[in-house]
């Protein structure tokens, strides 16, 4: 009977528990993918200035205004080198005073931004700004969703990984020299 009992919450627990790899949505809305698929443009690019938007409630803002130096144009328009503009907006109102604390730890920071184009130019960021999830994963995620090549330099995986074969080969070779010179 206990044993019943248990399978409802092993049950409710697997939908509870997060899955490997982090889910990203557009405030709610659509996947991580979706929103690349979407975006008019997808930058990789770093913070030269940053700054709350214009406060929409009182005490709250709702986000970022960021000037950027475009290191690559993933999809849309800009040229790598040149200067744009990106709303950077949180899904929930976020209050003024740590808004304007937090502006400029952006600044120099390489991020990723995608989203849809207004008519000044500026680009609206359609993903939730989150500057704790690692950009870098952002950046190597839409390159495999728009089928681009990773700028990911493929030696610091390959040379680890043959370091580590050549320490177990060498492992290997002594144990089995002590045991042929043991027997």
């Amino acid at each position: 009977m206990r044993r019943l009992a248990l399978v409802p919450v092993l049950a409710v627990s697997l939908l509870l528990v997060p899955s490997a790899e982090p889910a990203l949505a557009i405030c709610g809305t659509g996947t991580f993918e979706q929103t690349i698929q979407a975006s008019d443009a997808v930058w990789w690019a770093t913070v030269t200035t940053a700054s709350p938007l214009p406060d929409y409630s009182s005490g709250f803002t709702r986000g970022w205004e960021f000037t950027v130096r475009l290191n690559r144009v993933l999809k849309g328009p800009g040229t790598a080198g040149g200067s744009a503009t990106v709303h950077a907006g949180a899904c929930n109102p976020t209050p003024l005073s740590w808004a304007t604390d937090k502006a400029p730890s952006f600044v120099g920071r390489a991020m990723f931004f995608a989203g849809s184009m207004e008519s000044d130019g500026t680009l609206s960021n359609l993903l939730p700004f989150n500057p704790r999830f690692p950009q870098q994963t952002l950046y190597e995620r839409a390159l495999k969703d728009l089928g681009l090549e990773s700028t990911f330099p493929v030696w610091q995986v390959v040379v680890p990984a043959a370091l580590v074969v050549l320490l177990a080969v060498g492992i290997f070779v002594v144990a089995r020299r002590r045991r042929a010179t043991s027997g």
